[in-house]
């Protein structure tokens, strides 16, 4: 009220923006008060308006910076609701902005963002808006434009993504489906930028158009959400329903050179549960302070029913190359809950119910870009079926051409063939025209009698041969029952690990079904161009699972490693990571227990860290010489996934021991980690990674090994000043004999798992699996007779 920008029966509702040094710009959704045909009143979408909102003089002041109009002039779009947090999330500095480290010259460029809210849109804008001041003292921020750069009402499902600026120009996602595209707007040079005539719109810059009459079209790379990278006309996208969550590009100068994206994180989930639905999609990026190189941050989360909040992943990138998963959301908020840089914080706010309502911030973490060890059973790179190894025979289906690329030639294909990773053949599958969905049809070599039932596990890998996006999909054919993979190739020229995995009981019954690859689509299937290679495929409890990298390019494997023997109290620190050609959550049930790292004690007991992931939990065992396994400690909600960051923390002081494992980031604090009493340990001698033969489930990616002969300011939560008791003594007599026998008795059943640092109500559950059982009754069994003394 008061300011320039209030107009008679107009608002604004601030739904997407940036943040200047000292200036809030913000896109806002106008609506205006439009009268019903029954009397009434009702406020209706029409358009977008961009105000700052600032500091003169000591107070706040609010300016309309400018409006859009309406699409098409007229209000075929009135009510339809727009903007989202991608629509406008970061500036973009001009090459000459920036004045003894002082921000003096940024482009904001926005977008229109339907939602496909009541029926798909058909419809978007893109405009831009200058942001000037001079370089000195405080002075104020001032604007030019906007300028409406490019407005299009057509298509199915078509709405403008995100736009990003660069001194050649502007970047324009549009999306979704088959009417998808990218286009380069670019105003003539020596003209005037303000006026939307001397815009020219490059189309297709990234979708391979076909000449008329061959119809389809390969899709385009839907990007969702950009921000500046290091370089004036690198740009840092993040994918839409794509393998590569976070991707770069570098507009060129001129336009007809074209232009390709290169995955710098991100995978195709392997989940079986949705058979091969989920997406990856990353559609929140920003940079603290672009001008001055600052850290870039992403939300990243997959579109997927099965998934909730809490399995979004926070990722961090200091050189916008390297990204590393550092947090988590909060549980009870939204896959898409807003998140934020400011200074030297991650910020996100829930976005869910009102008792979480607010601000929820955590420190950026520091980080170290280091080459890990990389550590997987099997890891052989060749190919294997079964117990029979043979050659793999593909043939063309329909109008598409196959044929075998050589890894030791000297042409340009040979030289990516080479890249591929594994030693198997290596195909070009090709279609120039559109045609019907499948491609080609591999042949596997069966065991004799066919192969059992299942799971069949078959791993391959993609190479995008394309200018634009291909999403094939791979299936074995086993008539009524299909068990099927897709995934969304944006990048190219760059191998793209790839899996599939049938149910544990899909009804194989000797048959030796093919692997069919296919590019599904409502009508005819579009042209394609990539390379294939099937590293492994198998029939076991796991594949051999293969390293992501040529064999040439990877270390010397070690899976176990001495120590100078150390007593308590010590401190075991362990950062891991996952890789891309590695396990996922979705194949939690094919893995019901993993053991991910075994401390071996000097008198020949162990402790073994192991991941039951089905429930997303890990479990602290104590193994005794004479093969006794007793649960110390149980962690919940620990979900690993492919390209998590795993940080596991062990610890021992005199009689009691403690655990804290993160996967994927941290998703709350934590004032102490989970400590329970025990008898005192002999002291550590070493560690095995995998269980204690040093035998791994899954491969591992080894970042940092580290044990501390001392325990520090770090709480466990183990009262040392009180006398020990051993955790079998349930009536706390100092003697494990009868009388806890009856409690356990009397316990028996279900027992409600601990919530956060609250003690769990039953204390008669000591392997923390929320059942008096069994297990239970064979540990206090184990520890008869009198508690042990520190």
């Amino acid at each position: 009220e008061g300011s320039p920008a209030q107009r008679p029966n107009h608002a604004y509702r601030p739904r997407a923006g940036t943040v200047l040094p000292g200036c809030f710009v913000l896109l806002c959704q106008r609506s205006r008060l439009v009268d019903q045909d029954d009397g009434t009143q009702a406020w209706l979408a029409e358009g977008i308006s961009i105000v700052a909102l600032d500091r003169t003089a000591g107070d706040w002041a609010f300016r309309l910076i400018g409006d859009l109009p309406r699409i098409g002039g007229d209000d075929d779009h009135l009510g339809r609701e727009r903007i989202f947090a991608s629509s406008m999330a970061n500036y973009f500095p001009d090459p000459d902005g920036v004045v003894d480290g002082m921000l003096t010259d940024a482009w904001i460029p926005f977008v229109d963002y339907m939602l496909h809210t009541p029926a798909p849109a058909t419809a978007g804008q893109c405009g831009l808006v200058r942001a000037r001041r001079k370089p000195f003292g405080t002075s104020q921020w001032m604007f030019d434009g906007p300028t409406l750069l490019h407005e299009f009402e057509s298509g199915t499902k078509r709405h403008t993504h995100a736009a990003a600026w660069t001194p050649n120009g502007v970047l324009l996602s549009i999306g979704d489906g088959v009417d998808s595209e990218v286009l380069l707007l670019k105003h003539e040079e020596g003209t005037s930028w303000l006026d939307s005539d001397n815009w020219i719109a490059w189309h297709d810059m990234h979708g391979a158009p076909l000449a008329d009459g061959e119809g389809g079209d390969v899709g385009a790379n839907q990007f969702w959400s950009v921000a500046p990278g290091l370089e004036p006309n690198t740009v840092i996208c993040g994918g839409d329903n794509v393998s590569g969550a976070i991707m770069r590009t570098i507009v060129p100068d001129d336009p007809q050179d074209g232009i390709r994206f290169e995955r710098l994180w991100g995978v195709q989930p392997a989940d079986t549960g949705d058979s091969g639905a989920a997406q990856c999609t990353c559609s929140a990026i920003c940079r603290a302070q672009p001008e001055l190189g600052g850290p870039l941050m992403a939300r990243f989360y997959l579109e997927s029913p099965l998934t909730n909040a809490n399995e979004a992943r926070l990722l961090v990138s200091e050189d916008a190359t390297h990204f590393a998963t550092v947090a988590g959301l909060r549980a009870a908020g939204s896959k898409l809950s807003p998140v934020a840089l400011f200074g030297d914080s991650m910020l996100t706010t829930p976005m869910g119910i009102i008792s979480d309502h607010g601000i929820y911030q955590m420190p950026l973490p520091g980080i170290d870009v280091r080459q890990p060890l990389c550590i997987g059973p099997g890891s052989t790179n060749e190919v294997h079926v079964a117990t029979h190894e043979g050659d793999l025979a593909i043939e063309p289906v329909g109008n598409a051409e196959v044929y075998e690329v050589s890894r030791t030639g000297s042409d340009d294909l040979s030289t990516l063939a080479a890249m591929a990773p594994g030693h198997g053949p290596v195909w070009r599958v090709r279609r120039d025209t559109a045609g019907g969905l499948d491609l080609a049809s591999v042949h596997l070599p069966a065991p004799e009698g066919g192969w059992p039932s299942g799971p069949l596990w078959a791993q391959l890998s993609f190479c995008n041969l394309t200018d634009g996006m291909v999403r094939p999909q791979v299936r074995i054919d086993l008539g009524a029952i299909e068990p099927h993979h897709r995934i969304g190739v944006a990048s190219t020229h760059q191998w793209v690990p790839f899996d599939l995995v049938t149910e544990l009981d899909t009804p194989i019954d000797g048959a030796s079904p093919p692997l069919v690859l296919s590019l599904p689509a409502s009508g005819e299937a579009p042209p394609a161009d990539f390379l294939v290679t099937v590293e492994s495929v198998t029939q076991s409890s796991a594949p051999p699972w293969s390293s992501a990298e040529p064999m040439g390019d990877r270390p010397p494997e070690r899976v176990s490693m001495a120590f100078k023997p150390m007593a308590p109290p010590w401190i075991a620190e362990f950062d891991l990571h996952l890789p891309a050609a590695g396990f996922d959550h979705g194949l939690a049930d094919r893995f019901p227990f993993i053991p991910l790292l075994t401390l071996q004690l000097e008198d020949g007991s162990a402790l073994q860290l192991v991941a039951e992931q089905t429930y997303k939990r890990v479990h602290l065992y104590r193994l005794w010489a004479n093969g006794t396994v007793q649960t110390l400690l149980t962690q919940y909600h620990v979900r690993m996934s492919r390209l998590d960051s795993m940080r596991i923390k062990i610890a021992a002081v005199v009689g009691g021991v403690g655990m804290d494992v993160v996967s994927g980031g941290r998703r709350g604090p934590i004032e102490q980690i989970a400590g329970t009493q025990c008898t005192t340990l002999p002291p550590i001698v070493g560690v095995t990674f995998g269980d204690e033969e040093g035998d791994l489930m899954i491969p591992m990616d080894v970042l940092r090994v580290s044990l501390w002969p001392e325990w520090g300011d770090v709480d466990i939560g183990i009262e040392l000043d009180v006398d020990l008791s051993c955790q079998a003594d349930l009536d706390g007599d100092g003697i494990v004999g009868g009388s806890d026998i009856l409690l356990i008795l009397i316990s028996w059943g279900d027992c409600p798992p601990p919530d956060g640092d609250v003690t769990p109500p039953c204390h008669a559950d000591l392997d923390g699996n929320g059942i008096v059982g069994v297990p239970d009754l064979l540990i206090l069994i184990t520890s008869l007779g009198p508690c042990p003394t520190p």
